[in-house]
């Protein structure tokens, strides 16, 4: 655990601890859980998956869950591992950090990669959020029709993992479920 202006974070590390560490950033409600079927497919690398403020088991403030603030923890997260530079590989909401904290911090970043990223949030996906996240009742039902959806992939994913992810992902607290949505649909 690691904990940075008073939020602590946890995150897991997979591989050997000697050399440049990738950094695992996730999405949005999920956690350093949902890097577990990758993992063994990255080599021999020292791995670090995050769990992001309000996410997984790191804690959940009332505020501030803004791409900046987020870029920001994991900057204090690096320094509070000593890391001098990583690559840093981001997914969904994880891209956006990994590219926000390559710009403030490019010293600390080597290699970027982006995967599902984009530029701003659709108008379809903002929409369909904001018509399904504010009304969910907690605790949320990770089988329920919203859960399945936000859930669903065209791709086969075994479906132990994506029942663990749902579960997890329920589990995440209103305010992050808020903060993000806020943070990726409102801002420009």
């Amino acid at each position: 655990m690691s904990d940075f202006r008073g939020v602590a974070q946890t995150y897991v590390e997979i591989g050997p601890a000697e050399g440049q560490p990738v950094l695992l950033l996730h999405g949005y409600t999920d956690n350093s859980r949902s890097w577990s079927l990758l993992a063994p497919h990255l080599g021999e690398r020292r791995m670090i998956a995050l769990d992001l403020r309000g996410h997984g088991s790191s804690d959940a403030p009332a505020c501030c869950y803004g791409i900046d603030t987020f870029a920001h923890d994991v900057s204090g997260f690096i320094d509070a591992l000593e890391i001098p530079v990583a690559d840093v590989v981001g997914h969904s909401l994880g891209s956006d950090i990994a590219a926000t904290l390559a710009a403030y911090y490019p010293k600390k970043v080597d290699e970027l990669v982006l995967i599902s990223t984009a530029t701003a949030t659709q108008e379809e996906a903002a929409d369909w959020l904001w018509d399904n996240v504010p009304g969910l009742r907690r605790p949320i039902n990770p089988d329920s029709q919203f859960m399945l959806d936000w859930y669903w992939n065209p791709n086969p994913v075994d479906e132990d993992f994506l029942a663990r992810q749902r579960a997890e992902s329920a589990a995440t607290p209103e305010a992050t479920w808020m903060g993000v949505l806020r943070a990726l649909t409102l801002t420009d």
